[in-house]
């Protein structure tokens, strides 16, 4: 069975077809766009199969360093087998390395089997290095004599030509009626009914194996498993992937491939397509929704749909056609969409979308622009006629319009700091002049206008939009308390659970004591102390202002914190891209801890804590709860500046403390 990739030309149906058709005329457009040549060495379309090359960049697959092991894994560093006896072994990796040698007991399933001990005979070994014919004529040899097996196995004629098990891609020779290996007839006997096995079963034995991969190691994979058309759409979507420069990981498509095995076409699956959120290991979850994304992208393309032209934008897909919203010359890689339904005026819908299509905005502009006319359209719903028709627009929507700004908030709920309402308010009425100069609001009533005295919006000084940010000290004693559940249900790459909860406990530590951006502790050099004059300084890096290798100097707690990691940091199997920093990342791909993933682990945490009061009493005079969303890694920042000003530092040395250019950034 094969994916022969055959040009052909897209079909235009005159008529609404049935689901057949559809499939027909959709794997038919699908084989015009699939590259022929794709991924040579790894990819083998006459029996599905991947094997991936561990020394593509591309592809996520490595080999364990242990000289002679080759066990390919999906991430740089030791195959479990060999990780659990360096664990066992007590040595330090170089020890270890230089002396250790893997023993295997048997040969590995996806692996090809010795060939027969009997001359030029082609045959997998089966016993006592002889193919099972053999083996079996050895048997029956030294029953009637006393023959050296050396010496009969010299006598022995080779067999012809081994055939090969009928499952696509399997390595192993046919050893039963049906035409499949030893291992692969087992399975297949497990899983027949009883009506397949009646004779040799071998019709059925051979529908069976059509759908079946060959044992796959970690860096392969099958799409045997899948229907025809599932085939042909999953290698459209690796091919696409590809074209993006994003890499691929065998072990991600295993896992999807066993989630769309039973579907006749992804791309009217409907709600019969998995939920990604359930699809259990990480990057299998990511590959299936990108699955689902670039199947939609390519049959909306199919059936001539203009993604500009939908309610619901997908960035990813209309930055094809817009290149403005993407920040690079790549195509953007996550999922970003953007509902122009949320405006529930048609008019002012059509505005900002016409002015998106014709300007070409940055994703960051465009964004900013569909908020404010949610804002500005959520309060003409509150007026009379919700503001549906343009040309009954009064001088008095205007201001509700200016009062609903002065008090928005973004997306999330988030505050907004006032020089934000004013470019939220200055960017709805530009789209206003906007449309009036292109002639797209010539219906809009002339008493709806901006009045300069009156649609104003005053801002504050920025300074009292700080206050309130620093966690108080009674907080972060009973933080403190619960360091033991940082990271707990919460995996990160290969780690063991209490080397996730070592790391996190330091990270947290240092955003605690330090007070520096929660950027400048991920991205930590691994000897970032520095003993001088009798005391320990950090050295840190400031991104903001792009000020390398800063001292900052620490308390010995501190320090011990970061020893006590480092320590158990030396004894773990960690990427090689993170060996020059003190919180690796989880794969080669990046150097350090992600802020992201920071942010994350810092926000499960508070959630996780049974108990967390804060200083304001209830009319019972009890502890109210504290507000968890108030604990986020930069939220250690301003305690420190806090706890500083507190103990009444001089504002000079607090500026230098925080590393600020300016005093009033440390006086805020």
């Amino acid at each position: 069975m094969t994916v022969a990739v055959v040009p052909a030309q897209p079909r235009q149906l005159d008529r609404r077809p049935d689901d057949a058709q559809m499939v027909a005329a959709w794997a038919e457009w699908i084989r015009g766009e699939l590259n022929p040549g794709w991924r040579p060495g790894e990819w083998n379309a006459d029996v599905l199969l991947f094997v991936g090359d561990p020394h593509n960049p591309r592809t996520s697959v490595a080999v364990c360093r242990i000289a002679g092991c080759g066990a390919a894994m999906m991430n740089p560093g030791y195959c479990k087998p060999c990780r659990d006896a360096y664990r066992e072994s007590g040595m330090t990796k170089e020890e270890f390395e230089a002396t250790y040698t893997r023993t295997f007991r048997r040969v590995a399933a996806h692996r090809s089997l010795a060939t027969c001990a009997v001359s030029a005979c082609p045959g997998d070994a089966f016993s006592l290095g002889l193919c099972l014919t053999h083996y079996r004529g050895w048997a029956k040899a030294k029953k009637r004599s006393e023959i050296d097996m050396p010496e009969w196995v010299a006598r022995q004629k080779p067999l012809g030509a081994a055939e090969r098990c009928r499952v696509p891609g399997c390595s192993r020779e046919r050893s039963q009626n049906n035409g499949l290996c030893r291992t692969h007839h087992r399975q297949w006997r497990l899983q027949a009914g009883q009506a397949d096995r009646v004779g040799d079963g071998s019709a059925a034995a051979a529908r069976w194996a059509e759908r079946q991969s060959p044992f796959l190691a970690a860096h392969m994979f099958s799409l045997a498993p899948l229907s025809a058309v599932a085939r042909l759409e999953m290698l459209y979507v690796l091919q696409r992937r590809d074209e993006r420069g994003q890499n691929l990981s065998p072990q991600a498509v295993r896992g999807v491939v066993g989630l769309l095995a039973e579907l006749p076409s992804i791309a009217l699956a409907g709600e019969a397509f998995p939920d990604p959120s359930q699809a259990g290991y990480e990057g299998t979850v990511s590959l299936l929704s990108g699955v689902r994304w670039d199947i939609e992208t390519g049959f909306d393309q199919f059936r001539g749909v203009d993604p500009a032209r939908k309610l619901v934008w997908d960035l990813r897909t209309v930055s094809q056609k817009i290149p403005s919203l993407k920040k690079t010359q790549s195509a953007l890689r996550n999922p970003s969409s953007l509902d122009f339904g949320e405006i529930r005026q048609g008019w002012l819908r059509e505005l900002v979308m016409h002015w998106a299509r014709t300007t070409s905005p940055s994703s960051k502009d465009l964004r900013e622009h569909v908020w404010a006319c949610v804002i500005a359209s959520r309060a003409l719903e509150l007026r009379p006629g919700g503001g549906d028709d343009p040309g009954k627009l009064q001088f008095s929507d205007v201001t509700a319009i200016v009062d609903a700004f002065r008090t928005a908030r973004g997306r999330q709920g988030k505050v907004y700091a006032s020089t934000t309402l004013v470019k939220r308010a200055g960017q709805f009425f530009d789209l206003l002049d906007f449309g009036r100069r292109e002639g797209v609001l010539d219906d809009l009533s002339s008493r709806f206008v901006r009045h300069p005295d009156h649609h104003t919006i005053k801002k504050v000084d920025e300074n009292d939009e700080e206050i309130g940010k620093a966690i108080p000290e009674a907080v972060i004693r009973q933080l403190d308390q619960h360091v033991r559940l940082l990271g707990k249900d919460f995996p990160y790459g290969e780690l063991p659970p209490e080397a996730v909860n070592a790391m996190l406990r330091t990270a947290y530590v240092v955003l605690r004591d330090t007070g520096r951006r929660p950027a400048e502790v991920a991205g930590l050099d691994l000897d970032c102390l520095e003993f001088d004059n009798g005391e320990y300084q950090l050295v840190w890096h400031n991104t903001k202002g792009r000020r390398r290798r800063r001292r900052l100097p620490v308390h010995q707690q501190t320090v011990d914190a970061i020893k006590d990691w480092q320590e158990i940091r030396a004894g773990l199997d960690l990427p090689d891209n993170s060996a020059e920093h003190l919180f690796p990342a989880i794969t080669n791909r990046y150097r350090h801890l992600d802020t992201g993933y920071l942010s994350r682990f810092i926000r499960s945490w508070a959630d996780s804590i049974p108990v967390l009061e804060s200083e304001e009493l209830g009319r019972d005079g009890t502890p109210l709860p504290f507000d968890r969303t108030k604990i986020f890694p930069y939220a250690f920042r301003h305690t420190f500046c806090q706890r500083y000003a507190d103990a009444g530092v001089p504002l000079h040395v607090l500026q230098a403390l925080m590393d600020h250019r300016s005093a009033d950034t440390t006086a805020a």
